[in-house]
């Protein structure tokens, strides 16, 4: 079963391999400009929706340069960019393990050398206090000061 996840929608992309978390938006999952390889070491990757929904992506199939009509298209073969059709499974799992989920790899990102979450590196400490006693999905996003629609990365 394919899941659905609405273009404005944000979401939190946990990358499994890199063990990196980072902000998107729901049109995040039509759009990429990412390699091949790149797209295919996002499979198993973990979203979970402002909504509280978690889905595994399962498969990426680049489908064709983004666009309607030749001049965008042309634009987009420029910039490397193509449409992406995702599909992903939702997933049951339980907050206390999204929230463990977090923690962790929020650790992580702001120890990397190039953290998403790079203002917050300084509050380290109050942060993961913060996100170790979140309450709800909001309360996370809230913490990490997940930033609105139109802040969030656009494409994967």
């Amino acid at each position: 079963m394919t899941a659905v996840v609405e273009n404005g929608e944000r979401l939190l992309l946990f990358d499994m391999r890199q063990e990196k978390v980072y902000a998107i938006v729901g049109q995040a999952l039509s759009l990429s400009q990412s390699t091949k390889a790149c797209l295919r070491d996002t499979i198993g990757s973990l979203l979970l929706s402002e909504t509280g929904k978690a889905y595994k992506i399962i498969h990426i199939e680049r489908v064709c340069y983004f666009g309607d009509g030749l001049l965008k298209k042309i634009v987009s073969f420029l910039a490397g960019a193509y449409s992406i059709k995702v599909e992903m499974e939702e997933i049951d799992i339980n907050f206390e393990a999204i929230r463990r989920m977090v923690v962790q790899y929020f650790e992580k990102d702001v120890d990397s050398s190039n953290p998403t979450f790079y203002y917050l590196s300084e509050r380290k400490a109050e942060i993961v206090s913060e996100l170790s006693s979140a309450s709800s999905i909001q309360d996370l996003l809230a913490v990490l000061e997940v930033p609105p629609i139109e802040d969030c990365m656009d494409s994967i």
